[in-house]
């Protein structure tokens, strides 16, 4: 069966680290490890509510704060910080608005909804996307097989005619279980070079050359 779509992931396939410069110096101060922020967001109390749309970002960064020895009021710089380390990844952006008018896309993302400011106000991309499913909005995140069902159903595309792309390999053998086409994103390079090669299987070829 052709492909008909692809359900793309937001946070380090999408938008990815780039320049962590700045990041770098306060962790540093702060006598946090490389990263050390970002861990201590995941490790926070509030991070999975935070994701399922239970409490807001605020909630999760205050205590983030307090949690590096910082003062809850500094939150917004916290997220500033964080947000400095990332980029758009333009060349795959650039790839798939190369392929939306052939392809169904969308977005699926375990995140805050301070993700859709990111790619509508902020990167201006609601042009790429035909759906937007985000954990927070909708209660349920991946790997739950609900978020990708209903990605699917906005879609109203057959998993057996979509592209799952992820860089969590477990997110990804959930797809493929649920009868989709996995693609594991590893580098910007290889994630393209795997989706063109299973849209020349498909008979569906439309190379990142072919501009």
């Amino acid at each position: 069966m052709p492909i008909q779509a692809f359900i793309v992931d937001f946070y380090d396939v999408l938008y990815c680290e780039k320049d962590s410069v700045s990041l770098q110096v306060f962790e540093q101060r702060h006598n946090l490890p490389e990263g050390g922020l970002r861990q201590a967001m995941s490790r926070s109390k509030y991070f999975r509510d935070a994701r399922l749309g239970r409490v807001d970002g605020e909630t999760l960064w205050r205590d983030v704060a307090q949690h590096i020895g910082t003062s809850p009021e500094e939150w917004r710089t916290l997220v500033s910080l964080s947000e400095s380390a990332f980029g758009l990844n333009e060349d795959l952006v650039a790839f798939f608005e190369r392929l939306h008018p052939y392809y169904k896309m969308a977005l699926l993302s375990n995140a805050t909804p301070h993700v859709r400011h990111l790619v509508t106000q902020q990167f201006h991309l609601s042009h790429l996307f035909d759906v937007m499913v985000i954990s927070a909005e909708e209660g349920v995140k991946k790997p739950d097989p609900e978020s990708y069902e209903r990605t699917l159903q906005r879609l109203q595309v057959p998993a057996a005619e979509t592209i799952f792309v992820d860089d969590d390999q477990d997110y990804v053998a959930t797809a493929q279980a649920l009868g989709m086409y996995g693609v594991a994103f590893h580098t910007t390079k290889q994630a393209m070079t795997d989706i063109d090669k299973l849209l020349q299987s498909n008979e569906r070829e439309i190379s990142p050359q072919n501009t």
